[in-house]
């Protein structure tokens, strides 16, 4: 268009130049000529109007920054028009093909249910766009989201034709994940993939979210012939190793999760020590066999081959069958004896009656005990050597005094003064015999010098050979040779 460059007559201030090509007035030529008006700087040659932008005849924005590249025209009042990101006809600057017609800007995507992908969603492993509701431009293609439709499936992007069809989201939507599911709503239905009704949730690792017949803390759906819950397989079985409420009668054991036959002692005494035997033939746990009676003890020490089952003995003889060593039978139980009678063929030949057992003594008993071992512990029923000589008064006052652990008449002097004064000698080295240690005697003979010890000048100490008890049956100081004449023993 050709014009004047300064007003023109029959022109107006509000349309000064005048095209000549049409012979009419108009607001503008060139954007010079809007210089005068900031809001609106650019000149449309076309209608020779100034506004914010114009398209040209080839469709290209004039007047647009880079940032919002597209001119969008008011047919109606080009001064309305304004520079925007995009167009539903323009999306030149736009990563994704997609506009918002209502903002005019620049979208990664658009909801489009019930189909998939999504426009703008390409990846096929993230086909949802999830809509930010606030600034559409924030959408993103995401992996799943809830909310239908399909209305029988509240999650979209988790396909229906697979377990994990459920959305997972996160606080960071990009993380969304399809899981088999969430609580226990999303287990079995008409439109679910799993007879189990029970989801077992991974804290740790919720993409391991499945459904499931039981848990530790959930086996309602464990009943009839499968009371018990596999924790580890979170199936319903018949049993477990913890638990074989099921395995009875002639299926015991718990092999596999299944109730069988035992087929060893030692699988019966595992799970019940009161039934520890395995009767093979009919695959039962009882208490004893014709060839097992080690249950049988105690008050039931005979083992009944009807019912497997140990009950009391009726005889000694039944005792004596199943174990020489307690072969007396006492008001139904085996013991080793009730009198001392019954410990004759013993090594220890005292019957403790509260106890029922061969003993070396008991506190009413201790003939046993001498010797070395002159005490009788009766904690343990064993004779054993003493600590005091109290504990050897207690036990003989003939022999008061404890020497080394054996009990004696004496060890000085002192401890004869209540024997006779022809008597107050204790006899304690190199005598002879050997019998007349630790006594109390008028004299002895010195095995090293044989010289006659306790008896006066001239005469000599005479020993018995015969023995009472071990000890020489006379003894004593003597003046002849046939040891008739007493002499009074030196004191």
């Amino acid at each position: 268009m050709s014009a004047t460059t300064s007003p023109n007559p029959g022109c107006t201030t509000t349309n000064p130049i005048c095209n000549t090509t049409t012979n009419t007035c108009v607001q503008c030529a060139n954007n010079t000529h809007c210089s005068g008006t900031p809001a609106t700087p650019v000149c449309n040659t076309t209608t020779g109007r100034c506004g914010v932008c114009y398209i040209d005849n080839n469709g290209a924005s004039l007047g647009c920054p880079t940032a919002s590249p597209v001119c969008l025209v008011d047919l109606l009042n080009s001064s309305n028009n304004r520079c925007v990101q995009c167009t539903t006809t323009n999306t030149t600057a736009c990563a994704t093909p997609l506009c918002n017609p209502t903002t005019n800007t620049c979208i990664t995507c658009v909801a489009n249910p019930p189909n998939l992908p999504d426009p703008g969603c390409t990846d096929l492993n993230k086909k949802v766009c999830k809509v930010n509701s606030t600034n559409s431009a924030n959408n993103i293609c995401v992996k799943c989201i809830r909310g239908g439709p399909p209305i029988l499936n509240p999650s979209r992007g988790c396909n229906d034709g697979t377990p994990t069809h459920v959305c997972l989201e996160n606080s960071t939507p990009a993380n969304n994940i399809c899981v088999e599911c969430l609580d226990n709503t999303d287990c079995p239905a008409p439109t679910r993939f799993s007879s189990n009704n029970i989801c077992l949730v991974d804290t740790t690792s919720p993409s391991n979210n499945r459904c499931v017949q039981c848990t530790t803390t959930n086996t309602t759906a464990c009943t009839g012939a499968t009371p018990v819950c596999n924790t580890t397989t979170n199936t319903c079985v018949q049993c477990t190793t913890t638990n074989t409420t099921a395995c009875t009668g002639a299926t015991p054991i718990c092999a596999t999760n299944t109730c069988v036959s035992c087929t060893s002692n030692a699988q019966c005494l595992a799970i019940n020590p009161s039934t520890p035997v395995c009767n093979a033939p009919i695959g039962r746990c009882v208490q004893c066999t014709a060839t097992n009676t080690t249950a049988c003890t105690g008050a039931t020490p005979m083992c009944d081959l009807i019912t497997n089952t140990c009950g009391v003995c009726t005889s000694n003889a039944q005792c004596s069958a199943i174990s020489p060593s307690t072969p007396v039978c006492n008001s139904g139980s085996c013991v080793q004896c009730v009198n001392d009678y019954t410990c004759s063929t013993n090594p220890n030949r005292i019957c403790n009656t509260t106890t029922n057992q061969c003993v070396q003594c008991t506190a009413t008993n201790t003939t046993a005990c001498t010797g070395a071992t002159p005490i009788c512990n009766i904690t343990t029923n064993t004779c054993v050597a003493c600590t005091s000589n109290a504990q050897c008064l207690a036990r003989n006052s003939s022999n008061p005094v404890c020497n080394s652990g054996s009990c004696v008449q004496c060890l000085l002097p002192s401890d004869c003064t209540s024997y006779p004064p022809n008597r107050r000698r204790c006899v304690q080295l190199n005598a002879e015999p050997r019998s007349l240690l630790y006594t109390c005697q008028p004299c002895y003979i010195d095995s090293g010098t044989g010289l006659s010890i306790g008896c006066p000048d001239g005469c000599h100490c005479w020993i018995s050979p015969d023995l009472v008890g071990g000890t020489p049956a006379g003894i004593g100081c003597y003046s002849n040779v046939n040891n008739t004449t007493a002499c009074t023993p030196s004191p």
